[in-house]
């Protein structure tokens, strides 16, 4: 696990004995303080999707053509849409203005699972 810790004046005045919880680094949170800003809260949006038996079979057979595999494409853009949706209503829940850093993944764990 990695963890960076620093100390900001306006958090205390904003979130008085609060901890904030950040993908940013010190100098990222530091910096943006100065523009009159404040992490609030980790935000994550995860989606787990599957091909299936027959997409599977089916994107493995046109994988061997060589080409787009639409069903593929869009299951990767559906997570991708969907686990912003989240972000987007987790930051609406707490009053947030924005969401920095925002970093997405693609893994596949195996078989027919792939997460994003």
């Amino acid at each position: 696990m990695i963890g960076t810790a620093s100390r900001h004046q306006l958090a205390e005045q904003i979130m008085p004995g609060h901890t904030i919880t950040s993908d940013l680094t010190a100098e990222q949170t530091w910096n943006i303080t100065k523009l009159g800003y404040m992490p609030m809260k980790l935000v994550l949006g995860t989606s787990v999707y599957s091909l299936g038996f027959v997409g599977g079979i089916t994107s493995m057979l046109k994988g061997l053509v060589h080409g787009e595999i639409n069903s593929l494409t869009q299951m990767i853009y559906g997570a991708r849409e969907k686990s912003i949706a989240t972000l987007k209503q987790q930051a609406t829940d707490i009053n947030a203005d924005d969401v920095l850093g925002i970093k997405t993944y693609k893994y596949q764990l195996g078989g027919n699972w792939n997460c994003g």
